[in-house]
């Protein structure tokens, strides 16, 4: 029951629901389709229900699925929460505490969550930026390498001057603002934890660097 129920998550009918008409009430199927994969994963990861290529099959589709995603809508008058980020990063925090997860499955998620903070399109203020460092953190505890994880923001970030070009400067603006309240969220997060102590003095390196970038 529980692989059915996973095959129709999957399915482009639940995950991908009017994936190319934004601002749809599709959003509410897609969204909460992922925040039950986060549940059925959160089942497997205690009970070594699947087998790797299932948990690969849907890392891969998250995946596929986030980069595809550009409703990100928190709460919507009248109908509820969308909040799709809030339930891609939680499913994204199972598939780190998944043992078939490798490493280099963890740079693909890190890359996909960061794809999403630099976005230009939305301001958001929902504590995405909250929820997004959590799957972020519970790698830097599964012995990712930390200065992997800030090689890998810094080199989006020295990539601004090249984005900026392509926005306008309310976009830019939108952009820079995501980005500052993501490295404060990271830092907060990390700077009372000793073990995360390189984590947090990077971090706030690029804080007080983000201004030479507006």
């Amino acid at each position: 029951q529980l692989k059915l129920l996973l095959q129709t998550c999957l399915s482009d009918e639940y995950l991908y629901c009017d994936i190319y008409t934004p601002h749809t009430d599709g959003v509410f199927t897609r969204s909460y389709t992922v925040s039950l994969l986060a549940l059925i994963l959160q089942f497997a990861n205690s009970h070594y229900f699947f087998a790797e290529e299932d948990i690969e099959e849907i890392k891969n589709k998250l995946i596929i699925y986030t980069n595809l995603e550009t409703d990100f809508r928190g709460y919507i008058e009248n109908k509820g929460w969308a909040h799709c980020l809030a339930h891609v990063s939680d499913a994204f925090t199972e598939i780190v505490h998944n043992s078939y997860t490798t490493f280099e499955w963890y740079e693909e998620l890190i890359h996909c969550l960061l794809n999403k903070i630099f976005i230009p399109s939305d301001l958001f203020h929902n504590n995405e930026d909250e929820r997004i460092v959590t799957p972020l953190l519970s790698m830097l505890y599964h012995d990712f390498p930390q200065d992997e994880l800030i090689s890998i923001i810094y080199k989006k970030i020295k990539r601004l001057p090249q984005i900026r070009k392509r926005l306008s400067l309310n976009e830019y603006c939108i952009l820079c603002a995501n980005i500052k309240t993501f490295l404060r969220t990271l830092f907060f997060r990390t700077k009372d934890d000793h073990n995360l102590a390189y984590t947090a003095r990077k971090t706030e390196k690029m804080l007080k660097e983000l201004p030479n970038y507006y």
